[in-house]
């Protein structure tokens, strides 16, 4: 399965977490500006910085593997984060006390813990808030620089007759195409799934994928339902697009024509096997 976002905006976020460590280094809240000089609080807060993102990435990773906190926003998942990350961050923040002033007594623990972790809240929500705002940007970017669903053409005055008399039917505009006059040209037309990307959608096709600034749900109520199922919360797999059925460690997942796996959750395995996917 390809990598979400998450991962793909890893070294985004380390250059962030830099930054954030430059910036306390200088400024030096918690004491450190009146116990430590420069080259001591930039070692005292890099320490911190980096082994907290560390952390911090292994508990977004599995954040991002539970189905139900992948709807909530960006910032309520950091937040999340953040809470989880706190007793680890505070054994980090006792060992760089320790190392670079003093080894905190007992007693300093509680108020230690209260200060790691509204630190971890709010870096984590300032970095994924970044990451975000970084994503949302080139998203609608790759949107507004490809063409757009084109109107439909202007009803003629009267209906064309053949020589019966009969009027002859104007075939209707294809919703597909006009969800895939949104891609790239070089993406082709032979879409195979969605993916949901936080607020977006990635967009796979035989050629290759992009992200685009719309929500899964309404890409899919815009395709209709007869050009594909939903087969997970975060996954849309279009007609034809299925090479065949897998399973592995008990888990249901369907490999498409560009070799993508993409996972089949319970609430969608019924309409699954009913459309004959589980059977190749």
């Amino acid at each position: 399965m390809r990598e979400s976002t998450f991962f793909q905006s890893l070294p985004q976020q380390l250059l962030y977490v830099l930054i954030a460590a430059a910036v306390l280094a200088l400024v030096g809240p918690y004491g450190t500006y009146r116990d430590l000089p420069l080259d001591l609080r930039a070692a005292y807060w890099t320490l911190c910085m980096l082994t907290g993102w560390i952390l911090m990435t292994a508990i977004g990773a599995g954040i991002d593997r539970i189905e139900p906190l992948q709807g909530w926003p960006v910032v309520a998942r950091m937040v999340v984060a953040g809470f989880i990350g706190g007793v680890p961050m505070t054994a980090i923040a006792w060992s760089a006390e320790a190392l670079f002033r003093r080894v905190p007594p007992m007693a300093d623990l509680p108020y230690l813990l209260m200060d790691a972790t509204v630190l971890t809240i709010v870096v984590s929500v300032a970095i994924g808030q970044a990451v975000e705002l970084r994503l949302r940007s080139r998203a609608g970017t790759t949107e507004l620089t490809t063409p757009s669903p084109a109107a439909p053409p202007p009803t003629p005055p009267c209906p064309a007759e053949d020589m019966s008399g009969a009027s002859e039917p104007v075939p209707p505009r294809s919703t597909s195409d006009a969800f895939l006059r949104r891609l790239p040209p070089e993406l082709g037309r032979d879409l195979l799934a969605l993916e949901m990307e936080d607020h977006y959608a990635r967009v796979h096709t035989a050629l290759g994928s992009t992200l685009i600034l719309l929500r899964l749900r309404d890409a899919v109520a815009e395709l209709g339902e007869s050009s594909g199922l939903q087969v997970h919360r975060s996954w849309w797999v279009a007609h034809g697009a299925v090479a065949q059925a897998d399973r592995e460690a008990g888990k249901l997942a369907l490999v498409l024509r560009n070799g993508v796996r993409v996972p089949v959750s319970k609430t969608y395995r019924d309409a699954v096997k009913a459309s004959g996917w589980l059977d190749r």
